[in-house]
């Protein structure tokens, strides 16, 4: 058996992907994640991603502008036939259009076609081939493919067309190489010739949630009859249909015995050519087209003697019709398809559906296979939707008269360029409603194709509904404990067998992978039999099955990982399995860890339902996005249910060769091919009850009266979706059916809305306005028709702020049959002008339900920048913006706001660990500085200049709620590149306090990375002429205008940021216009002085310098006027003649134009020489420039250019005088106040000498000169003499005299103290001292410190007398005196001494006394 389960290959065919229940694989491409063509997205459940998309997408809608001149006609050939690059000389089929109208575009023929639509009941309502009026028009058609024909055989020889039209295009099918297709275009006949592009092929609870019960019993609306479809023809172009399914059976299991409006036993396509058993009064056609079934004949994929009929061989087919039209069956059986099984009615699961049906069960389907059952991204050697089997479906469609067409395929594009598109403005032009899905390619922005303005390209969203498969994984065996059951979900059977973990196994086929992931198919015989448990994660689950399966597995455990998902899904398994939460998974694998014998039983799931009320409505993840990136009308239109739909399949699966069939008669499927059947049934009702509503009406009639509140998931809550997201709503056919306006169009006008002729898309009357360029107040138009006497109250819902609506009239009352046009003026002004805005009208008239128009608009008031960038050069610099085109405003006035020099931060940060979340641990490779901004501030900014990591991110967050802490709900900005350069602006920030967070997300190899981020606050200051808007103060929309903006920044130097805006309104001072902003970033000077380091040292030296004026980067020319003012001391000598070099009042004068964007750099060179008598030290040269042909430029100086000196020697002084006599006292250091000036700042030498006086040295010590005055007896003088030379041996010389005092020693006077004391008596000695200079003296006493002049003492109990030792010091001299007390010492009776001798008493009564102390210490 092979790997891929038929529930989802047979789902999906590639750019508009069809999704399988519960199934996704994901991959990382370039750096985001998206699903491949060949692979799926989840269908109720989320499934597990590779990684979520680290860069988070924004939409940011692109501004184009187009210049269009009607009444000029190109010059150029045609553009009949492009030529492609590599396709050599291998047959392709082309489409070749020929110029003559096909039948549905002519306007005699269409009135015909419309007749079976209900516009003319008066005339007979079936046409055939042979009808006269369109036989008229068809020989036309006819005559010029005989001409073409003729004059193609010419060419090519014999041409034998593959299929002709002439219903929906008028032209053909032919095998051609590229030369050949390139022949033919150069013949009159030919309007255009394109390479044939293949297309990819993209319920129980559906009809109930978007209100067909209501239609089916007549409650939806008075006095109408109940309606199912009946006489309703809806045509299914895709992959055939299951011709023997129940749901297409001519009785319903209700009893209903359905009619064939073509008459009884009328059958069309293969049931009239030798397949009349395919048919019945309800299915009444099948076509096939032998570009499908001519490969039948290849038996090596297909079974021998296939019948060559529209059989479908996908199930996809089979899936849309069932959904749009299928019978009523009851009591229905939910079965899974039966994997490896070409031909099956499925799997019981258990459960079974109380009823099922289409949206219209009793209208009748005719099909039109133009799809092969297979996939070529799956491996199929026949797969997808040939253009011209789709061409010849459409066209059969419109000649076989069908009401609705449902076309769940991709394509879409430039709806003007496209022969599918064409091709379905002629099926609208006849009458026919055309349903289509909007793509499965979600959910970034811009992402639908599906874009033509005649059709209903309907997005999917969830309703709700789940079939849950409750199951246990028990009876545990083996191992060295017990394990309890474990409870679980999955769609599949039982087993017991032995259980093993797939981690436990090597897999040679995923060498670097984990095996315990599964993520490729295990070698045959690596398992027999066993159940593997994998880990979640990575790829698809069932895909692990089928790894696990391929290997020998019998049953399959899939087990959620810690950090991963943790939801639990019902997914269909290969083989019986179960899916555990994460908590059960470490259990299980922890048991399996232990012992041997392992042994468990996976069994059956048990079915239960139950309706999610809060995904009801959730928009599907993969639903196709807006806006509509070819012209400016919403895509999608609208919204149906399309996640998880049960509903037919086919029970035979032929031509799946490269991957597994599955065959089932029914299966859940996923995907916008489910939602545009819902649509399709929906119009199908309404055409029942209103036959003579035209298509536009019907599509009016859904989208005014959808439900608006479908919701988008973002993170774990949804949120409501914008218009597009969701077109306008999800679709309730029992209100459209009931609305009391409808809208309606003209084919002629489709046509002529090309914007490639000059036309206007916006200005078509459909159920919506988008206009990707209302500039400042735009004005549209919208035509209501009455279906019932009504009046009507209109009222708006604005949804972004910064609009306002004008709606005239607001308030009409109309008859049956009526007509009203209505004005809808948006004022744009206030909106935000880097994303579309949104708003609602909606008409109100009692006992009928709401008309609600949805608007988006890109707000503009033409194409006037609202960022500016620019790199500035001067201190006063200047950029213009040119040939501005804008709406007329008669009062436009341009304020500059306060620039703010920016804040620089040098941080440090280290790589996140987990990049995918910056909030999972704010300490983990962020920094965060925090900033206050105050009320009213235009604007909040940040950026990062460098870094030394590769990758940076920038995040902006508002501390809402004021807790201090930095929240994933709170970040309102962020910046996400590839690299390190990151900004993040922010005009009108509210007040309060803001962190900016910087992430490395891909750090270097060092542990951290440095990085320059910076910030500023622009407030609501208006400047002076710091900053400076110049532009007209009136605007005509016909004339280009001007804009200046100057800024002013003195201190300003080179690497400085300035931040700034420019307010744009009515009046000055007002921004009700929007405001631009401004960034400077100041680089180095334009005008600036070079020239080496040079000395001047006698009169007539000279020096070169040169004045460099730098490439003029802007888009203006600019005209120097340079000036050198001579510096003192010097005089000019040479200098360049050039750009009108001249001397002028002591002033070097040149003249220098440079062009706009000149890069070359012009040299202006002089020399200055030296005068006698000129000061040494540095010459000051500056060079000034102002541009002569602004008129905002002043004159600037340039850095001060000093390498220019002129020789001195070093000067000296002592406080400022030459010489200078000092004084100092013997012994003490003096200071030298010398101070040297070398004028040229050149290294110098001190050297002293003494000439008179006792030695002594000055030392050069901490910076100063410093003496240490000598020892003498009586006053003395030093004189010294002092060089100093420069290293160039320029000397200066100077004296200076230092008085040396002598120093007068302190006096004892007396001491004071007791002739004699006893031992131990305390005593107090006075000492009186004095100081002939009055010096501080210290006074010590046997070593020890006093304070003041007494000294107590306690004196010794032994000897007879004892000494004090007086020292008196004044910091230079010390003197002594000692003085001596007797003492008497106290006598004690001793006993007689020991025979050992000495000692007395106190030793033995101590000794005596111990054991005492130790026993009385031991009994305490």
């Amino acid at each position: 058996m092979k790997l891929v389960a038929a529930a989802v290959i047979t789902a999906l065919y590639g750019s508009n992907l069809v999704v399988a229940k519960s199934e996704q694989i994901s991959k990382k491409v370039d750096g985001e994640l998206n699903p491949p063509l060949s692979e799926f997205v989840p269908a109720i459940n989320k499934e597990e991603q590779a990684t979520v998309d680290q860069r988070r997408n924004k939409r940011s809608p692109e501004l184009v502008k187009f210049t269009l001149n009607s009444d000029k006609k190109s010059l150029s050939s045609p553009n009949k036939f492009t030529f492609e690059a590599g396709l050599g000389d291998a047959k392709y089929t082309y489409i070749v259009e020929l110029n003559e109208q096909a039948l549905a575009q002519n306007t005699e023929s269409l009135r015909i076609l419309n007749l079976r639509h209900g516009h003319d009941q008066d005339i007979d309502t079936r046409f055939t081939d042979s009808t006269p009026a369109l036989n008229q028009h068809r020989q036309k058609i006819r005559k010029q493919k005989t001409s073409f024909y003729a004059d193609a055989e010419k060419v090519l020889g014999k041409v034998d067309p593959l299929a002709s039209f002439e219903y929906a295009l008028n032209g053909l099918a032919l095998k051609l190489t590229q030369n050949e297709a390139q022949q033919l275009a150069n013949l009159t006949q030919v309007k255009s010739i394109t390479r044939e592009q293949t297309f990819r092929l993209n319920t129980d609870r559906g009809p109930t949630l978007v209100g067909a019960p209501a239609v089916w019993d007549g409650s939806a609306l008075a006095n109408i009859a109940p309606s199912q479809g009946e006489g309703i023809i809806v045509g299914i172009i895709d992959s055939g249909i299951n011709t023997d399914h129940p749901s297409f059976a001519e009785q319903a299991a209700d009893g209903y015995v359905h009619t064939n409006p073509l008459g009884n036993g009328v059958f069309i396509g293969d049931c009239a050519n030798g397949f009349p058993e395919l048919c019945n009064n309800k299915l009444i056609g099948v076509r096939s087209y032998s570009r499908i079934t001519d490969d039948y004949s290849d038996t090596d994929v297909f079974p021998p003697n296939l019948p060559r009929n529209g059989e479908d061989y996908g199930g996809h087919g089979s899936h849309v019709a069932s959904t749009a039209a299928g019978n009523v069956l009851l009591n229905v059986a939910e079965v899974t398809p039966e994997f490896g099984e070409q031909e099956s009615a499925g799997v019981p699961t258990g459960f079974s559906f109380p009823q099922i049906s289409g949206v219209a069960p009793r209208a009748n389907i005719i099909s039109y296979q133009v799809c092969y059952g297979g996939r070529t991204d799956a491996g199929d050697t026949y797969g997808d939707c040939p253009g011209a089997a789709i061409i010849q479906g459409i066209e059969d469609a419109i000649r076989d008269q069908v009401d609705i067409i449902n076309f769940s395929i991709s394509g879409g594009g430039n709806p003007w360029n496209s022969n599918t598109e064409q091709a379905f403005l002629s099926a609208r032009n006849a009458g026919i409603f055309v349903a289509t899905s909007a793509g499965n390619s979600g959910p970034n922005p811009g992402s639908t194709v599906k874009n033509a303005p005649w059709y209903t390209s309907v997005a999917a969203a969830e309703h709700g509904r789940e079939n849950v498969f409750a199951k246990e994984i028990n009876s545990f065996s083996g191992g060295s404990s017990s394990l309890s059951a474990i409870t679980g979900q999955s769609n599949t059977g039982n087993i017991s067998a032995p259980i093993v973990y797939a981690g436990d196994f090597t897999n040679p086929n995923d060498p670097n992978g984990d095996p315990a992931q599964c993520l490729q198919a295990f070698p045959a015989g690596t398992f027999n039999g066993q159940i593997v448990v994998c880990d979640r994660g990575e790829i698809a689950r069932i895909a692990k099955a089928e790894n696990v399966r391929d290997g020998g597995a019998g049953g399959y455990v899939l087990a959620n990982v810690d950090g991963g998902d943790t939801f639990l899904a019902n997914d269909q398994y290969v083989v019986p399995g179960i899916h555990i939460n994460a908590e059960n998974g470490n259990r299980l694998k922890s048991w399996l860890d232990s012992g041997s014998n392992h042994r468990a039983t996976i069994t059956t799931g048990n079915a239960t339902q139950v309706v999610d009320e809060s995904r009801v409505d959730v928009l599907a993840n993969f639903s196709s996005r807006g806006p509509n990136e070819t012209n400016s009308t919403l895509a999608p239109t609208l919204t149906g249910p399309g996640v998880d739909i049960y509903a037919a399949y086919a029970d035979q699966q032929f031509g799946h060769d490269g991957h597994e069939p599955a065959a089932s008669d029914f299966n859940f499927l996923s995907g916008t091919s489910m939602s545009s059947p819902h649509v399709a049934g929906s119009a199908a009702l309404i055409k029942s009850v209103h036959p003579s509503w035209s298509p536009d009406e019907i599509r009016s009639a859904l989208s005014l009266t959808a439900t608006s509140t479908v919701q988008t998931d973002v993170g774990t809550d949804p949120e409501n979706g914008d218009f597009f997201d969701k077109g306008a709503g999800r679709i309730n056919v029992d209100l459209a059916v009931a609305s009391g306006l409808v809208m309606s169009e003209s084919g002629t006008n489709y046509t002529r809305a090309n914007p490639a002729i000059g036309g206007d898309p916006r200005s078509l009357n459909i159920p919506s306005i988008t206009d990707d360029e209302c500039a400042g107040t735009c004005t549209w138009t919208r035509t209501f028709t009455a279906t019932t006497d009504a009046t009507w109250t209109a009222s708006t819902a604005i949804i972004t702020n910064g609009l306002a609506i004008n709606i005239s009239p607001s308030s009409f009352t109309l008859n049956e049959g009526q007509t009203q046009t209505v004005s809808f003026e948006i004022e744009s002004a206030r909106a935000p002008k880097t994303e579309y805005s949104f708003a609602s009208v909606s008409f109100s008239s009692p006992g009928l339900p709401d008309a609600t128009l949805p608007i988006s608009v890109f707000a503009s008031i033409g194409d006037i920048p609202l960022a500016l960038e620019f790199d500035s050069s001067r201190q006063i610099d200047s950029l213009l913006q040119a040939d501005i085109e804008a709406i007329n405003l008669p009062n436009f006035f341009v304020s500059g706001y306060m620039p703010v020099k920016a804040t620089v931060v040098d941080g440090q940060v280290s790589e996140d660990s987990d990049n995918s979340d910056l909030f999972d641990n704010l300490n983990d490779g962020v920094q965060i500085t925090t900033i206050q901004v105050p009320s009213n501030a235009v604007r909040l900014v940040t950026e990062i200049k460098s870094s030394t990591a590769p990758d940076l991110d920038l995040f902006l967050i508002y501390d809402a709620n004021s807790d201090g802490v930095a929240s994933r709900s709170e970040v309102i900005g962020e910046s996400l590149s590839s690299d390190s350069t990151e900004e993040v602006s922010l005009n009108f920030p509210d007040a309060g306090t803001y962190f900016i967070a910087v992430q490395s997300f891909t750090g270097s190899s060092a542990t951290s990375d440095s990085y320059d981020m910076r910030y500023a606050v622009v407030e609501n200051t208006l400047s002076e002429d710091e900053l400076v808007a110049i532009a007209p103060t009136s605007i005509d929309a016909d004339t280009p205008f001007d804009l200046r903006v100057i800024h002013n920044l003195p201190d300003s130097t080179s690497g400085d940021d300035y931040y700034g805006a420019i307010a744009m309104g009515t009046a000055s001072g007002l921004d009700d216009l929007g405001v631009i902003t401004v960034d400077i970033n100041r680089k180095d000077d334009d005008v600036f002085l070079t020239g080496a380091a040079q000395r001047l040292v006698e009169a007539g030296d000279t020096a070169s310098l040169a004045v460099n004026v730098g490439p003029n980067t802007t888009s203006e020319a600019r005209n120097y006027r340079i000036i050198v003012p001579l510096p003192v001391g010097t005089d000019f000598g040479n200098f360049s003649a050039a750009f009108n070099g001249q001397i002028i009042n002591n002033e070097l004068v040149w003249e220098v134009n440079k062009a706009p964007q000149e890069s070359s750099t012009d040299i202006l060179s002089f020399d200055l020489t030296m005068l006698a008598g000129a000061n040494p030290g540095p010459v000051p040269v500056v060079a000034q420039s102002e541009l002569v042909n602004q008129t905002f430029s002043e004159l600037e100086n340039s850095q001060p250019f000093e390498q220019v000196q002129i020789e001195g020697a070093p000067e000296l002084s002592f406080n400022g005088n030459d010489s200078i006599t000092l004084n100092v006292v013997e012994t003490q250091l003096l200071t030298i106040p010398l101070s040297i000036n070398e004028p040229n700042g050149d290294n110098t030498t001190v050297v002293w000498t003494q000439t008179m006086g006792p030695a002594a040295s000055i030392i050069e010590a901490n910076g100063s000169f410093q003496l240490t005055a000598p020892n003498v007896e009586a006053d003395a003088v030093l004189n010294y003499d002092v060089v100093v030379t420069d290293s160039n041996n320029n000397a200066s010389s100077a004296s200076i005299t230092v008085n040396v005092d002598n120093n007068a020693e302190p006096v004892i006077s007396s001491i004071d103290a007791p002739t004699s004391a006893n031992g131990g008596q305390r005593i107090t000695l006075t000492i009186n001292v004095t100081d002939p200079e009055n010096d501080n003296l210290t006074i010590t006493v046997n070593g020890e410190t006093i304070t003041g002049n007494t000294f107590s003492t306690t004196t010794p109990t032994t000897g007879s007398s004892v000494s004090y030792q007086v020292l008196v010091s004044d910091g230079i001299s010390t003197v002594s005196q000692t003085v001596s007390v007797n003492l008497t010492q106290t006598q004690v009776s001793n006993p007689p001494a020991s025979s050992g001798g000495g000692g007395g008493t106190a030793p033995i009564l101590t000794a005596l006394l111990l054991p005492l102390i130790f026993i009385r210490r031991y009994f305490r």
